[in-house]
């Protein structure tokens, strides 16, 4: 078995982020004879590119404990189509806060690990749903398992973005959501 550690880029035909690079870690198995490769998808989050970027959970920590700029979560403030009141509620602070904030503006903490914890349940819903656009319509759409409740909305509460985390691994592994 050999491990190799590369970066592919990641494309869709709407992406609000440049293209952005997605690290994957890739090994083959071989037997009989027969050869296999395999791909595992490296690193952190999709629209939030400091994220991205860290290699352990202690670069995350660091990340979400020195407080995330605006300017690192604007692709999935627009991806999500949030309203200032939408980044507040997130953030857990006023929308006159939100109104005052320039790029360079720490989000504070709370704030900062609500947005990580989004941009993770839109990685998995990626994964999930095979594409920016097609996970989009599902989190546009009023879900009956999750109260008719569109998974977007839930996404700005602590509890709301476990559920839908929890919807999107009921679907992962088969269940109707």
């Amino acid at each position: 078995m050999s491990n190799d550690i590369m970066t592919k880029r990641k494309t869709s035909k709407k992406s609000l982020m440049e293209d952005p690079v997605v690290a994957y870690r890739h090994f083959k198995v071989s037997r009989g004879g027969r050869h296999k490769r395999y791909d595992l998808r490296t690193g952190y989050g999709y629209f939030i590119p400091a994220v991205r970027k860290a290699e352990s959970p202690v670069q995350i920590s660091e990340l979400v404990e020195g407080g995330l700029s605006y300017k690192q979560i604007t692709g999935l403030i627009e991806y999500l189509d949030m309203t200032v009141p939408d980044i507040a509620k997130a953030a857990s602070v006023s929308a006159s806060t939100v109104s005052r904030w320039a790029a360079d503006t720490s989000i504070g903490v709370p704030g900062s690990n609500q947005f990580f914890r989004i941009d993770e349940v839109i990685r998995k819903g990626i994964e999930v749903f095979g594409g920016l656009e097609e996970l989009k319509v599902w989190l546009k759409s009023p879900n009956q398992a999750l109260g008719n409740q569109t998974p977007s909305k839930l996404l700005l509460s602590q509890i709301g973005l476990e559920l839908v985390d929890e919807a999107l691994d009921a679907l992962h592994y088969g269940n109707v959501m």
